[in-house]
């Protein structure tokens, strides 16, 4: 990783603890160029996960019914952007207008690229993304960002990880999970 680098926790939902995971960290550093590069770092016995096979680096959907990790940017007012890397190496973007609300697919300059790496104990997934365009230079403050993890069992269980949970439902759309800010891009 590259240019500055934030280290952070994710935390499993209550009541939706995944008995396989000790934890799961994440780092995230930035380049001048715009491109970010996100490592999530999953701990446990992983023989109890159901880790989707990989396959062709393509866009695809529903890529949050199984394991997956994910990154949601704030943009300008109430829009955000969503993003899903799954260990396939397939991946989605997306656009909200506002809350859950006006999904539309994002158009990036390239797709991300991501890689990941399992042993019995450790998941490692890297994706790097350009969000260059997608980031305000006249901003008055830098953009905040969720992070976030589904995790699915052998038995097909799903456990949410993420940086903060609001009350009630695992919900990685809602503003009070955007809790930590994006490192400097140095642009």
């Amino acid at each position: 990783m590259t240019g500055a680098v934030r280290k952070l926790s994710l935390r499993a939902h209550v009541g939706g603890e995944c008995d396989a995971l000790d934890a799961i960290e994440t780092e995230v550093a930035s380049a001048p160029n715009g491109l970010f590069h996100f490592r999530y770092r999953a701990v446990g016995d992983l023989r109890k996960l159901r880790i989707p096979e990989r396959t062709a680096p393509d866009r695809a959907s529903r890529l949050w019914q199984h394991t997956c990790f994910e990154l949601f940017i704030t943009g300008s007012g109430a829009s955000y952007f969503e993003f899903n890397f799954s260990p396939s190496t397939q991946w989605a973007a997306y656009k909200f207008d506002a809350y859950r609300q006006a999904m539309s697919a994002l158009a990036l300059p390239s797709a991300p690229r991501i890689s990941f790496a399992v042993t019995p104990d450790t998941l490692v997934l890297d994706a790097a993304i350009d969000l260059q365009r997608l980031l305000d230079p006249q901003a008055r403050s830098r953009p905040r960002m969720a992070l976030a993890a589904v995790i699915e069992d052998r038995d097909g269980r799903l456990c949410y990880w993420a940086l903060a949970h609001p009350d009630g439902e695992p919900d990685f759309h809602h503003r009070d999970g955007f809790i930590a800010g994006l490192p400097d891009n140095g642009g």
